[in-house]
């Protein structure tokens, strides 16, 4: 009998529990610099040839020199492959302009510009 009453007690336990268990920890960080309720979109993000990598250089006045840029080594998951990703932040604060840049197997750029919105 004693058995059963603390089976009962543990599995009651397990009952309260189990709603702070899956709460949602995420919280909402406020830039104290960038007014509430803007976020960041993705302007675009394709891929893009190295002849209009130069053109969005020029027309977003980038440094085309990648040695320039932000360099980060990432290794993929699944095959163990590193590969560079590049960023570019032109713009903080509240109107904020960052660029991302992955060279792909045959020599074009995936590219992603986030903005403020």
């Amino acid at each position: 009998m004693k058995k059963l009453n603390i089976l009962k007690l543990i599995f009651v336990l397990i009952l309260m529990l189990f709603p702070i268990s899956c709460k949602n920890t995420q919280q909402l960080i406020i830039n104290e610099d960038q007014p509430y309720g803007m976020s960041m979109v993705n302007s675009f993000e394709r891929v893009f040839t190295s002849v209009q990598f130069d053109s969005i250089c020029i027309a977003d006045r980038l440094n085309k020199n990648l040695a320039k840029w932000h360099q980060f080594a990432t290794r993929d998951g699944e095959t163990n492959e590193v590969f560079v990703e590049y960023m570019y932040i032109k713009q903080l604060g509240q109107n904020e302009i960052i660029y991302r840049l992955l060279k792909t197997r045959d020599g074009k750029y995936k590219i992603t510009k986030r903005i403020t919105k």
